[in-house]
């Protein structure tokens, strides 16, 4: 359509003057018309599509809720938040499952979970207890690993208003690496030290 408009409206002969086409079957007034029409059919195929597109977007979040709540969160208080929570008595490897940006952030190790790339994600090679075995105690069975690897190559999916603050860890794993590291011998400066006396004088072979 837009091809043809064009082919009428502007022309490439060269006895044509402003390539306005004098071989047209179509009057000028007709070519113009057309132009409108089509330009009003394009807004409202686009003013249509919107809300169209908005609806899939609720539901496609609705869905990730349902999966999220109903089997995601259960799974984590169950099995991962007695050792991996703000509420954990004693942090293990400095990891927080309790908020997604916990597990972004990850442990020792790094970053658990890769949003959108399951294989990738530290946390499904635990949970198969192929690298690491979480939880320790027994494997999942393979659905609820499934389900879980499909959270996460969803996008990860967690509530925007329950993320934790970087400072979680820190709080939890009691471990002040800057006091540790002003309390090591290692990284005091050089200090005079007294000679030793020694009870036979001979061991000494040199100055030093």
């Amino acid at each position: 359509m837009l091809e043809w408009i064009s082919r009428q409206l502007f022309c490439t002969h060269r006895s044509c003057p402003g390539n306005v086409c004098r071989r047209s079957t179509l009057p000028h007034a007709t070519f113009a018309s057309l132009v409108r029409v089509f330009a009003v059919g394009l807004l409202v195929v686009s003013s249509t599509m919107r809300p169209s597109l908005l609806q899939a977007e609720a539901l496609d979040e609705a869905a990730q809720r349902e999966l999220f709540e109903s089997r995601i969160r259960p799974l984590l208080i169950e099995h991962c938040y007695e050792c991996h929570s703000a509420k954990a008595d004693k942090l293990q490897a400095s990891l927080l499952l309790d908020s997604r940006e916990g597990m972004l952030r990850g442990g020792d190790s790094g970053p658990c979970v890769v949003p959108g790339d399951a294989a990738s994600s530290l946390l499904i090679g635990a949970l198969r207890h192929e690298t690491v075995e979480m939880p320790p105690r027994r494997r999942l069975p393979d659905e609820q690993v499934a389900d879980v690897e499909r959270w996460i190559q969803q996008g990860a999916w967690w509530p925007a208003s329950e993320n934790t603050t970087p400072t979680a860890v820190a709080a939890h794993s009691g471990f002040d690496w800057r006091s540790r590291k002003a309390a090591h011998w290692a990284w005091q400066p050089p200090q005079p030290q007294t000679v030793p006396q020694v009870a036979n004088r001979q061991w000494c072979r040199s100055p030093i």
